[in-house]
């Protein structure tokens, strides 16, 4: 599992680090030294934790001495070689009926040399328990073999199956046989997670999706071998199946299928498989037929997802039901929190919710340990955990801090641009493992590391003191709990709820984290093929108060925001974008309502006028935010502004704004000190040097709050348009309060 997962978990993500002793300068690129063998050492606070300052080596699998391309690391390769290993021996039988002696123990010391590949030179000298393997001759002639030493006393299987590994083109053998590739996905993932609103609920559930990918893959490892296992992330399951039988292979889709049932009680889960050649699997493979393959495999998946079988729950007209979901049969009595009365739970919502209170505390206590800060330095402890362990969420409204007169909350949904084309140019299971285990491990670090950074920026805003607070209960900042849930990290996938200040900062640094980490380095990087498309994401972010439902937050992101974003980036483009929408009541945090609100709009025949700003880089995300913590006290002012804008045609809106400006500068001159009105110079003020320039200067055409450049719309006469962020402000003050 060295390879699979903590590996990839020490060097990624690659070029963003933490800070540790300054939080707020979060985010530097990290340090690279390259050492005389060839190999990168990553260096910078995230990584000291883990093996101190310089460690891991970035491995290049061209060191190996095998066929491999520069990009590859050799951890990928010794996964995909392994992996085509276990495939080709597992097929020798078909090979080689004539041959006998196919044992597991030549299979395992096959395994074990290609994995101990690239520390061999280290183990061989190394006092500690791997040495001991250097001793077995298997292992060694294996190794001996992979380097192009053959010995007299190689199994052939082995022989053969480290000749193809080295070879520049697949055996004729290697085409001739099959094994079959394994794809098993949920169903329906948000009815399943978001059957309740409680946060305990929903979080379970998401730990049980991610449960059912674990099981299955563990299984799978134990019959076959873990390298099998080329992607388990969120709900989805990718593995390769060392066999020619579909029986078998079907056999395999339906037990994936009862795991998931065995394991939720309720979430559907569909499986399917497909056939692929054992050439295609090489780790050297240049072409393009194992992702067509994967592909044909989730072709498959996609006609049998609706027939997936739904678990009935039967409940009789006289049965008690259960308190939570309101529809299965009850059949416990439990007191889910402290100072409250006994509720009746079905079986699948109390497994849900000792799931999702048992497992919160581990994974919000990783996410501070990824950022390197003590939570309890934030954050007040437990009331109730004698062991001083931090507080987390009881519901959604605790997220806010207590002392906040109206609780502004935030769902966030995060997805990958154009990432089908990415993986439409991947060539062969190496590359595949290396885009989606970088992937996985670079978004859940840097979403900690965000989430947990935007926590102490808030933190730190409210004190006066730039230093970690000490552990006294009097000089506790005023989180009551960790203002922030983690709900998925799948990869390209991210989503979770937070305070609404927190969730917006967390954002704007996700993003910008993700850029410097995505962003084109130099072919000796290590990285992945440089002609790859750009690696971006986009974010949606409904925010509301603690009066508005769960599905209606997370109906506005997903289906709304987040869809509009990735509609509007064009292919290729170079930077991702995100969008808001707050809202003040229930009525208007429905689909409908949102796409009206979002972005509204004035046009006439000389120009139109875009009400926002929106979709913004993450620049411009955090200038605004930044400009809304200056203006959080004027919201009523501004209000008035922005309902002018509204209702009035722009031009008539614009000399109100001018008519109101005057006003106060006139009582401003007429006063003693400053003569400026505050509200219009933290306004108006620090509004260049981010590539735009936000303001347009005075002008009788001139509107004011407008980018002084505008676009045009492509329509007949070409009107110009120009985009106010007004509105833009006003939703971020609101949630700001």
């Amino acid at each position: 599992m060295f390879w699979q997962e903590q590996y990839p978990q020490l060097i990624f993500p690659l070029r963003v680090t933490s800070n540790r002793q300054h939080p707020e300068r979060a985010f530097q690129l990290t340090a690279w030294e390259r050492e005389d063998d060839g190999s990168y050492v990553v260096q910078g606070p995230w990584r000291s934790k883990y093996l101190g300052p310089g460690s891991p080596p970035l491995l290049p699998a061209s060191a190996l001495g095998v066929n491999a391309p520069e990009h590859l690391l050799a951890s990928d390769w010794v996964l995909a070689a392994a992996a085509f290993a276990v495939s080709a021996y597992w097929s020798s039988g078909a090979r080689h009926p004539e041959n006998q002696d196919v044992t597991d123990e030549a299979l395992g010391a096959l395994r074990l040399g290609i994995l101990l590949l690239p520390l061999w030179e280290a183990v061989s000298v190394s006092p500690g328990p791997l040495a001991e393997f250097v001793r077995l001759r298997p292992v060694r002639e294996t190794v001996q073999a992979l380097k192009g030493e053959f010995g007299s006393n190689l199994p052939t299987e082995s022989r053969e199956i480290i000749e193809a590994l080295r070879s520049t083109r697949p055996p004729a053998w290697t085409r001739e046989h099959v094994v079959h590739l394994l794809v098993g996905q949920a169903v329906r993932i948000k009815q399943y997670v978001f059957e309740t609103p409680r946060l305990p609920q929903i979080r379970g559930a998401s730990i049980l999706l991610e449960r059912v990918v674990g099981a299955a893959a563990e299984e799978l490892g134990a019959t076959y071998s873990p390298e099998c296992v080329l992607r388990k992330a969120g709900g989805s399951l990718l593995a390769l199946l060392p066999t020619p039988d579909s029986g078998t292979a079907r056999d395999w889709e339906a037990r994936v299928t009862s795991i998931a049932y065995r394991l939720t009680g309720t979430a559907r889960f569909a499986a399917a498989s497909s056939a692929v050649p054992i050439a295609h699997l090489l780790p050297s493979a240049v072409d393009h037929e194992f992702h067509r393959h994967v592909g044909k495999a989730y072709d498959i998946l996609e006609r049998v997802r609706e027939q997936a079988d739904e678990p009935l729950w039967e409940t009789l007209p006289f049965e008690a039901r259960c308190d939570i979901c309101g529809d299965r049969p009850a059949e416990f009595a439990r007191i889910l929190y402290s100072g409250e009365g006994s509720v009746s739970l079905c079986r699948v919502c109390a497994q849900r919710h000792e799931v999702g209170r048992r497992e919160r505390q581990k994974l919000t206590k990783q996410a501070w340990e990824d950022f390197g800060l003590d939570p309890l330095d934030w954050i007040a402890p437990a009331s109730d955990d004698d062991t001083q362990t931090v507080s987390v969420a009881a519901s959604l409204v605790d997220l806010a801090p207590s002392d906040r007169r109206r609780r502004w909350l935030a769902m966030v949904y995060g997805d990958g641009n154009n990432f089908g084309a990415i993986v439409q140019r991947l060539k062969g299971p190496a590359e595949q493992l290396h885009w989606t285990r970088r992937l996985y491990w670079t978004v859940r670090g840097l979403t900690h590391v965000a989430l947990v950074g935007a926590t102490v920026h808030f933190a730190k805003a409210n004190t006066s003191s730039d230093k970690p607070r000490a552990a006294e209960a009097d000089e506790r900042v005023a989180y009551s709990a960790v203002p922030f849930e983690l709900l998925t990290i799948g990869g390209d996938d991210v989503a979770f709820f937070a305070w609404a200040p927190v969730g917006l900062k967390a954002v704007e640094r996700l993003q910008a984290a993700l850029e410097h980490e995505f962003s084109p380095l130099s072919a000796q990087s290590g990285n992945v093929t440089s002609d790859l498309p750009p690696v971006t994401f986009s974010f949606g972010i409904a925010a509301g108060d603690e009066h508005i439902p769960v599905r209606r937050l997370r109906d506005v992101a997903e289906d709304v925001l987040l869809k509009h974003v990735k509609g509007e980036a064009p292919l290729g483009a170079p930077r991702g974008r995100i969008a808001f929408f707050v809202a003040n009541n229930a009525s208007d945090m429905t689909p409908l309502r949102a796409k009206k609100a979002w972005r509204p709009e004035h046009q006439s025949k000389a120009r139109r006028v875009v009400l926002s700003l929106q979709p913004l880089t993450s620049e411009q995300l955090a200038f605004l935010l930044h400009k809304a913590h200056d203006l959080r006290s004027e919201v009523g002012r501004l209000s008035r502004l922005a309902t002018a804008f509204l209702k009035a045609d722009p031009s008539v809106a614009a000399l109100h704004y001018r008519y109101v400006r005057a006003r106060a500068a006139a009582r401003s001159e007429g006063q003693a000190g400053d003569t400026t009105d505050p509200f219009f110079t933290a306004l108006e003020r620090d509004t260049a040097g981010h590539s735009w320039t936000l303001f347009a200067p005075e002008g009788a055409a001139a509107l004011p709050l407008l980018p002084s450049s505008a676009t045009s719309d492509g329509s007949n006469g070409s009107r110009p348009i120009f985009r106010m962020p007004l509105l833009d402000l006003l939703q971020l003050v609101k949630a700001m309060q």
